[in-house]
């Protein structure tokens, strides 16, 4: 009589069927998640805007052309089927969260990215209320059932509290963690911060790979052909 347990054994099952390959993408609030994503795939994917902020889980894989779906949920909390959205909604499916008065339970995008060809699926996630909130918990409970974690922090200040709390509570998991340090262009001082950050991860036993970042710089190189500028963006080497 468990329904929750039941759920999690088989997402656990599909696991160990399926051959995608899930990378979760976390952070805190406006870190430069959906941004980062965008350079990994090399099209934009996911909507990005100063007054934006992910609201609904954000799936993005592999298709032949762009496509979008979303999946609601019902008035008792269960998903229900999903169905198929214009592309060019799924901004406002990301801003507010609901399709015609329904709560939006997840988005599905499929771009035509060689990075995602192989099956691989990037896990836009949303962190309403701070790396210690119940949707920062929800990720944490669902890193089981992904392959790897990607946690993106903002280059403009060291690892706050909250945030070394959920990578030690990610690394307990046994989950694959990448550390990304996103907006170096930003902040001249990101050799400091991350030098910091790296003294941070050492003190909590964790020394997963930190990796410095720039997706508007990656976005110049692409626009320009400028191999040197996209191999300073860092996007390469992640």
């Amino acid at each position: 009589d468990r329904a929750d347990l039941v759920e999690r054994l088989e997402r656990a099952q599909r696991h160990r069927t399926d051959t995608t390959t899930r990378v979760v993408v976390v952070g805190d609030y406006k870190s430069g998640k959906s941004s980062l994503i965008n350079a990994l795939v090399g099209s934009a994917a996911c909507p990005v805007d100063d007054d934006l902020a992910t609201a609904v889980i954000t799936s993005v894989a592999h298709a032949a052309e762009p496509q979008a779906s979303v999946s609601y949920r019902s008035e008792q909390g269960e998903e229900l089927p999903a169905a198929r959205v214009a592309p060019d909604e799924v901004r406002r499916l990301v801003d507010e969260g609901e399709h015609d008065g329904h709560p939006v339970a997840a988005l599905s995008i499929g771009v035509p990215s060689p990075f995602l060809a192989g099956g691989l699926e990037l896990i836009d996630t949303p962190v309403l209320g701070g790396l210690d909130s119940p949707e920062a918990v929800a990720t944490l409970m669902g890193l089981p059932f992904v392959d790897a974690l990607l946690f993106v922090s903002d280059t403009s200040q060291e690892y706050t509290s909250p945030e070394m709390s959920y990578l030690r509570h990610a690394a307990g998991t046994g989950t694959a963690i990448v550390c990304v340090m996103s907006k170096v262009d930003l902040h001249p001082h990101w050799r400091r911060v991350l030098e910091i950050d790296r003294g941070h991860l050492r003190a909590a036993g964790i020394e997963p790979p930190l990796l410095p970042t720039s997706s508007r710089l990656f976005e110049l190189a692409t626009a320009q052909g400028d191999e040197a500028y996209a191999v300073e963006s860092g996007i390469p080497a992640l």
